[in-house]
C-alpha cells in the first residue's frame, strides 16, 4: 500500500492536540484540529480552514469522535470528560462527566464503547470510569492501580464484543503493565426462565430486568499485559 499526500496546512500559534474527522459535506469529510492550551478547535475544508475556530473554553487533553452520532467527547484534564454535540458549525456542550483530580493536572485518554452508548476516561488515582452516555451516571469502575496514574488507553469493538485497554502512566523507569477488560456476555433466559417471569409479581420482574441491565454494564479483568 502507498500512501500520498492528501494537502499539507499550517495553523499559526496552534499545538494540536488532537486530529479527527468531522462531518460529511458532499465527498469529503471535514477534518477537526484541536488546539491543546487555548480551547480552539478548527475545521478543515479541502485543505482550507472554514470559519473561525470554535472555542470549549478549556484546555483539550484527548478527543473522542462518534460521526454517527454526531457527538465528541473530549477531557478536561481540571474537571473530566465533557461530551459535546456536532451541530453543524457549531459545537454544543451537552453534558460533563466528573473526574476528581488527587494529585495533578494531566491530560488523560477518553474514547466512546459499547457502539456510543458509554464513554470511557483515565483518572490520575488508577481507575477507569464509565460512563453512561445519556445519563452521565458511572456505570463501572475498571481499577488498575490506586497509586497510578492512567491516562492512556483505548477501545477495540469486533463482532458484538468489546475490549478496553488501559496503561499505567509512571513518572519513574519501571515496568508500565498494561490492563485488559472484556465485556461479560449477555445472559439470556431459556424457556423455563421465561415461564417463570410470568408468574412472579411486578416488582420481582423489575428486579430481574435491572439485574440483567447491570451485568451486561459489567466488565470482567482479563489479564496484564
Amino acid at each position: 500500500m502507498s500512501l500520498s499526500e492528501g494537502f499539507s496546512k499550517t495553523l499559526d500559534d496552534v499545538v494540536p492536540k488532537a486530529v479527527a474527522f468531522g462531518t460529511l459535506h458532499a465527498n469529503e469529510r471535514d477534518i477537526l484540529v484541536f488546539s491543546l492550551y487555548d480551547g480552539d478547535i478548527f475545521t478543515l475544508r479541502g485543505g482550507k480552514q472554514v470559519d473561525k475556530p470554535c472555542n470549549v473554553g478549556a484546555l483539550i487533553g484527548d478527543v473522542a469522535v462518534d460521526v454517527h452520532k454526531k457527538v465528541l467527547c473530549m477531557d478536561d484534564p481540571s474537571t473530566g470528560a465533557n461530551l459535546y454535540r456536532l451541530d453543524g458549525k457549531n459545537i454544543v456542550h451537552i453534558k460533563t462527566f466528573k473526574v476528581a483530580v488527587t494529585k495533578r493536572k494531566r491530560a488523560r485518554q477518553v474514547a466512546f464503547v459499547d457502539e456510543g452508548r458509554k464513554v470511557v476516561c483515565g483518572s490520575d488515582h488508577g481507575i477507569v470510569y464509565m460512563f453512561d452516555r445519556r445519563s452521565g451516571e458511572v456505570v463501572d469502575e475498571l481499577k488498575v492501580d490506586v497509586q497510578e496514574w492512567v491516562q492512556t488507553l483505548t477501545v477495540s469493538e469486533h463482532d458484538g464484543t468489546c475490549t478496553i485497554y488501559a496503561a499505567k502512566s509512571r513518572d519513574l523507569d519501571g515496568p508500565n503493565h498494561i490492563s485488559v477488560w472484556r465485556k461479560r456476555p449477555s445472559r439470556r433466559f431459556g424457556a423455563w426462565g421465561f415461564l417463570c417471569g410470568v408468574v412472579v409479581t411486578a416488582t420481582l420482574t423489575t428486579m430481574i430486568l435491572l439485574a440483567m441491565v447491570v451485568h451486561q454494564y459489567r466488565y470482567m479483568f482479563v489479564r496484564a499485559i
